[in-house]
């Protein structure tokens, strides 16, 4: 395990806490989450920087990572350009930003299954089978 501390605005680290705690997972366990999967789908962030050092506002964010795990960040920093802080940094927000994105659409799509069971569209059972099998997803989807 490698220990790493990066430089974030508070209010970074506030999100982050929330979306652990709506994840149920500690705040340590949410970074790695947001790092793995930024990884896994943008293995090298396009060139430039997509957040600001904080200046004198900053607060420490300190988390725990495997060593496997911290290899391939350097790596993707070196391609990069940058120094690893600034690419877990901007790792964090693209999972933020990617988190926020996925909330709206499930705001969405519940509105939508409930403008079809509310519409008359669906008979009595249909719409009382899909309200049941969204709120069964909705509870699987939440021990992720």
């Amino acid at each position: 395990m490698t220990k790493r501390s990066v430089l974030v605005l508070p209010s970074m680290r506030e999100k982050l806490s929330q979306s652990a705690r709506s994840s149920n997972r500690s705040l340590n366990q949410q970074i790695l989450f947001f790092l793995k999967t930024s990884l896994d789908n943008h293995p090298v962030i396009a060139p430039g920087s997509i957040t600001k050092l904080p200046t004198n506002e900053g607060v420490q964010l300190v988390f725990r990572l495997e060593t496997t795990l911290d290899d391939s960040l350097r790596e993707s920093a070196a391609k990069r350009g940058i120094n690893i802080s600034k690419d877990i940094r901007d790792r964090l927000h693209l999972g933020l930003a990617e988190e926020t994105k996925i909330d709206g659409e499930w705001e969405e799509l519940a509105s939508a299954i409930e403008s079809i069971t509310e519409s008359g569209l669906a008979t009595c059972s249909q719409a009382e089978n899909l309200k049941l099998a969204w709120k069964r997803y909705l509870n699987a989807a939440r021990t992720l």
